[in-house]
């Protein structure tokens, strides 16, 4: 120990944040037994834990030794003390890395996502039509808004209905509908996000995604006045998946055109021309 008279030890406590009443049990108890129970207490909370770690840093960066004379006890007290900084050195340092880890772990997993969605597209395109390849493309697109760093709600069930998924975009929520059909999307589906739509809060927007493409009543039925849809195809979702656009961007654009035009389809040529102007 790095203390003979438990005054001072009792001073240096009360210094480190520990509580005069839990002092008193060192009144009947030698040092060792007071430590050792004090610190199974202290450690069962962070509170603890916190005054535990004071007493340590305080302790490593000890250079007197209150009431040591002999050579035997200081030698012994300078060893412990240089234990117990290399022991905070390393206990700092696995902090840092453990830190440093958590920052980077988000950034890793968004590079590991982004590289492994053009095989999964590739491997759905070989599937279309198939009912777990068409759950499977609900998450694939989540997935395209998750890399964008868009806050995406996987797919869910409320009200007795069935959603493929809703995203954020620049503070307005975007229902998700995803077909993965080798037919074009007909003025029935349209009706049906929309009412899916108009089912939730205002403002509540809809993204429909379909890799057949639409019919023109379908188009015609999802641009009306005032209409919350945007509509994406093959195309979109290919130059998402390549990296040419990133998801927030592409729907900032058709929705624009949608709001100066009235059309909820903006092919994905006419996206290029307006990203490229």
């Amino acid at each position: 120990m790095c203390f003979w008279y438990k005054r001072p030890l009792k001073d240096f406590l009360t210094a480190c944040g520990v509580p005069v009443p839990d002092l008193d049990p060192l009144d009947s108890e030698t040092k060792v037994e007071f430590f050792r129970a004090l610190a199974a207490r202290y450690q069962m909370s962070e509170s603890g834990q916190d005054v535990l770690y004071r007493i340590a840093s305080r302790l490593a960066k000890m250079k007197h030794f209150p009431g040591l004379d002999g050579d035997s006890d200081l030698e012994a007290a300078k060893r412990y003390v240089a234990l117990l900084a290399e022991c905070l050195d390393d206990s700092e340092q696995r902090h840092a890395d453990a830190a440093r880890l958590i920052d980077e772990t988000p950034v890793a997993a968004t590079a590991v996502l982004r590289s492994s969605l053009p095989e999964r597209y590739q491997s759905l395109l070989m599937r279309v039509g198939e009912r777990e390849a068409g759950i499977e493309f609900e998450s694939l697109v989540c997935d395209l808004a998750r890399v964008d760093g868009v806050e995406v709600k996987e797919p869910y069930r409320a009200g007795g209905r069935q959603f493929d998924g809703s995203v954020e975009v620049d503070g307005k929520v975007y229902l998700l509908e995803c077909k993965l059909r080798k037919t074009k999307s007909d003025s029935k589906d349209i009706s049906d996000l929309r009412d899916k739509v108009l089912g939730t809060a205002d403002l509540t927007q809809g993204i429909f995604v379909s890799i057949g493409g639409y019919t023109s009543c379908a188009i015609d039925n999802a641009s009306r006045a005032k209409s919350p849809l945007v509509l994406l195809d093959f195309q979109h979702v290919s130059a998402l998946v390549t990296g040419v656009v990133g998801f927030s961007t592409l729907v900032r654009v058709c929705k624009r055109h949608a709001s100066e035009t009235g059309c909820a389809f903006l092919p994905w040529p006419d996206v290029s021309t307006r990203l490229s102007s």
